[in-house]
């Protein structure tokens, strides 16, 4: 029985050349000239910057929750606006019937 990944997704986004030469150089010599080794680095990042501002903020948490009562907010007032769109939208339709 083989164990299945979860979704991945690239992550693109453009350095400078020097910037992605010296990316390359820090990723061999993390891992070495191996396949993955970029993954695997990008990843020890993460961990390390994770690590680190847990260490700087106190919190045992690394990184925020995306589920914040402030964004749980945001989305109230967006279903609000959302339903305002929709009346004036049958508003409108109801103009153009007559």
């Amino acid at each position: 029985m083989t164990k299945s990944k979860p979704p991945q997704k690239p992550l693109q986004f453009q350095v400078s050349e020097e910037e992605y030469d010296h990316f390359g150089e820090l990723v061999y010599a993390f891992a070495g000239n191996v396949w993955g080794a970029k993954t695997a680095f990008f990843r020890e990042l993460i961990s390390s910057y994770e690590n680190n501002m847990a260490e700087v903020t106190g919190n045992p948490k690394k990184l925020p929750p995306r589920d914040t009562p402030a964004s749980k907010e945001r989305v109230i007032e967006l279903e609000a606006e959302l339903e305002r769109m929709r009346q004036r939208q049958n508003v409108l339709l109801d103009l153009l019937a007559k």
